[in-house]
């Protein structure tokens, strides 16, 4: 299992690869994808909706492991991954656009089928989207000792 992926980033990366190691997080670790809420992490205490937990401890939906990676917090702004409004409520709440899934889905999440199908809408968007992604630079917060 590949930790780098999960480690918050050091350097600035464009929104399209960012989505791209979200992606590969998810598909590497399908119990780290669950998009009915921002982000659990297990030493945080008990949660009701995570009952499964990945090695790294750390279960989030796309925007949740955006805050994880640029250092944000349990969830980056859409506006961290400079989309406007509209772009951001078809990535994160995909059901609401008319994608053909629903991720509400309690019993599939934190499934590899599960993580291939939000991994294959992240794709979409990517594609929908790329000349806006590949423009636009996400800085992470950089934490000090």
């Amino acid at each position: 299992m590949n930790t780098r992926l999960t480690q918050p980033l050091t350097k600035p990366i464009s929104t399209y690869d960012l989505l791209t190691r979200i992606k590969e997080i998810f598909l590497e670790e399908p119990l780290r994808c669950r998009m009915n809420g921002y982000l659990w992490e297990r030493e945080k205490g008990p949660h009701l909706a995570v009952t499964e937990w990945p090695r790294c401890g750390t279960v989030g939906c796309i925007a949740g492991w955006a805050g994880v990676l640029l250092n944000r917090g349990n969830r980056a702004d859409f506006r961290d991954l400079g989309l406007k409004y509209r772009d951001h409520t078809e990535l994160f709440y995909p059901s609401v656009k008319g994608s053909g899934f629903d991720y509400q889905t309690e019993e599939d999440q934190q499934t590899p089928a599960y993580a291939r199908m939000v991994a294959t809408h992240i794709e979409r968007f990517q594609a929908r989207h790329e000349s806006v992604l590949r423009a636009h630079i996400c800085r992470p917060t950089v934490m000090t000792p």
